[in-house]
């Protein structure tokens, strides 16, 4: 139980803080600091990621488990939060879009987590809720856009 709670610790962070940031949207505050709020999402992740895959390692399980713990899903965890990372130091640039700036990010961070959730699933239930946790945001995400 331990291991797959500290296996899904990045995707944890980031779905805590797109929900916190989506909730304190609503209320009034500086639009302009949605963005490094976010960078520091994205960074908590990628250090839990790190320290994960220092900390467990590749350890093959004998019980299968609902996520997978090897390299090649932590090399597409690297990669996605760094398209994450890029995504919002790109759309701290737009200054037209500031209105809705908290939920932007906010459902930025759950699609970049629905992503490594993706990668890192080994059941096709966690396969489906990756694919509803991106799917989902990307509709508001355009909506916003």
């Amino acid at each position: 139980m331990q291991t797959a709670f500290l296996t899904l610790l990045p995707e944890t962070i980031l779905i805590i803080a797109g929900c916190l940031f989506i909730f304190a949207g609503s209320f009034p505050a500086r639009r302009g600091v949605w963005g490094w709020w976010s960078l520091i999402a994205i960074g908590g992740a990628a250090f839990a990621e790190y320290n994960l895959t220092r900390i467990v390692g590749n350890q093959i399980s004998t019980v299968p488990s609902l996520v997978l713990n090897d390299q090649l899903s932590s090399l597409f965890h690297y990669a996605f939060l760094l398209l994450g990372a890029l995504f919002t130091l790109t759309a701290m640039q737009d200054r037209d879009h500031q209105l809705n700036a908290a939920e932007f990010f906010g459902l930025l961070l759950n699609v970049v987590a629905g992503m490594m959730i993706v990668a890192s699933a080994n059941e096709l239930i966690l396969l489906f809720l990756g694919l509803e946790l991106i799917s989902i945001p990307m509709y508001v995400l355009l909506y916003l856009g």
